[in-house]
């Protein structure tokens, strides 16, 4: 049927995703990653931005979530920089916690 916003959805679906919101998990204790900061690749190039970021009392380390440039959706591990401190992070499936049936 049709719906406000079906054409613009379309269009984004014809031209492809610029980027993809993933989840990011500490690796060791470090600072909490906030919004703004930045997600880099190994090499230290920028790929993408922190959306929020918190510390996880459930999983007792720093997450957040955040965009990855379509190009670098394959990376398993990136570097998140914040105040000129970097933090190593696993992409992590959504959601963080699931609970045990």
């Amino acid at each position: 049927p049709d719906f406000t916003g079906k054409r613009a959805l379309e269009a984004l679906k014809a031209k492809g995703l610029a980027r993809k919101l993933f989840g990011f998990a500490a690796i060791a204790p470090g600072p909490v990653a906030r919004q703004g900061a930045t997600v880099r690749d190994a090499s230290g190039k920028p790929i993408g931005v922190i959306t929020s970021g918190t510390f996880s009392p459930t999983l007792n380390k720093p997450i957040a979530l955040g965009f990855i440039d379509n190009n670098h959706w394959d990376l398993k591990i990136v570097e998140l920089e914040m105040n000129g401190r970097r933090l190593q992070a696993k992409v992590s499936a959504l959601p963080f916690y699931k609970r045990p049936v």
